[in-house]
């Protein structure tokens, strides 16, 4: 074997042993902006890790339930064969909660993450559906976010966008939301603050006209961290020709 070729199978040994090492303790993905009700519904699929050895867990939400939850009235658990894929239908997984949720795809221990898709659609309308952002828990990761900016804030007739915000925190947090103009002129702000630990995010729905703003095209939401605590969130457009565009505050 030449030299490169010891290299290379070295770097790959190294960067194999590394990754399960990450995997030792359960992981956790967060889905923000998933639910189902009124038509819409929410598709989760599970794909196996690059390790193509199999991984299982389960997916749940928080409660704010102050008794013990039946069993699995809040969770699903999942089962991913090598090189397989498992999809999740949100109505079907989770029946007793229905409306906007925050999920978590979390894994069993020295189990390795496998790699999550979701999908939010309108049964009604073909073709209405729209990606939902996810993302490795900042929990768990050397990761913050200060302050979340999210494009295309939209209000025009028959369309408006929608801003759902999630706390991951322990105790309240809040936060200054703020609308600007593709120009960069405020156009309005709010203190909004949120539960701790909540299965269901904060929606600031029609958010340009609630900040002020009569029509928008292109503008952008701020928003900025006041307490310290670990904030996410995701901006959805829904466009007066049945589109829906959902994008992130933070690239993931």
């Amino acid at each position: 074997m030449t030299r490169a070729r010891l290299a290379l199978a070295a770097f790959a040994a190294i960067l194999l042993s590394s990754t399960m090492l990450a995997q030792i303790a359960p992981d956790d993905l967060v889905i923000t902006g998933a639910g189902w009700g009124s038509g819409w519904d929410t598709e989760i699929e599970l794909a196996d890790s690059e390790l193509g050895t199999g991984t299982a867990g389960s997916v749940f939400t928080v409660t704010g339930l102050t008794g013990p939850c039946p069993p699995t009235c809040d969770s699903v658990a999942y089962s991913v064969p090598p090189k397989g894929t498992v999809r999740i239908l949100l109505s079907q997984a989770l029946p007793a909660f229905s409306g906007l949720l925050t999920l978590h795809v979390t894994t069993d221990t020295e189990r390795p993450l496998p790699v999550v898709r979701a999908r939010i659609f309108n049964g009604a309308i073909p073709g209405q559906s729209a990606e939902i952002p996810v993302f490795r828990n900042p929990t768990l990761a050397p990761r913050s976010f200060p302050v979340l900016v999210f494009p295309g804030l939209r209000r025009q007739p028959g369309t408006y966008s929608n801003l759902i915000l999630q706390s991951l925190g322990p105790v309240r947090a809040d936060a200054l939301v703020e609308a600007f103009g593709p120009d960069g002129r405020l156009l309005g702000s709010e203190v909004v603050s949120m539960p701790r630990f909540s299965s269901e995010p904060v929606v600031l729905a029609d958010v340009a006209s609630r900040l002020g703003a009569d029509q928008v095209d292109g503008g952008q939401v701020r928003v900025t961290n006041a307490s310290g605590q670990i904030l996410w969130g995701v901006l959805a457009t829904i466009s007066s020709d049945g589109r829906l565009a959902i994008v992130p505050g933070a690239n993931p």
